[in-house]
């Protein structure tokens, strides 16, 4: 199967794309049907581990179904605990 022309932007300028470039050739490389995401720190929504993780995870999802759109991507993360969400005065005492 021949990568679409916008699989280009995936060269690898900067270590994100080449996580995506590798993932894709190791999915192709052995016949699966697709890639898990699985983030084991908890990170603050808007944080840059957050953002980081939600252009990987959307990149390379965006490659592997214009390769096949059967290909499944999942995505499992830790959520940070529930006294980070809430603002200062709202948090319970540890």
């Amino acid at each position: 199967m021949r990568a679409p022309a916008r699989w280009a932007r995936t060269e690898p300028q900067h270590n994100g794309n080449a996580q995506v470039v590798q993932t894709v050739q190791h999915v192709l490389s052995r016949s699966l049907d697709g890639v898990n995401f699985d983030l084991e720190e908890a990170a603050e929504p808007g944080s840059d581990i957050a953002h980081a993780y939600t252009e990987l995870v959307a990149l390379t999802a965006e490659v592997l179904h214009d390769l096949n759109p059967s290909y499944q991507v999942g995505l499992r993360f830790k959520k940070p605990p529930v006294n980070a969400l809430l603002p200062e005065s709202r948090a319970a005492p540890l």
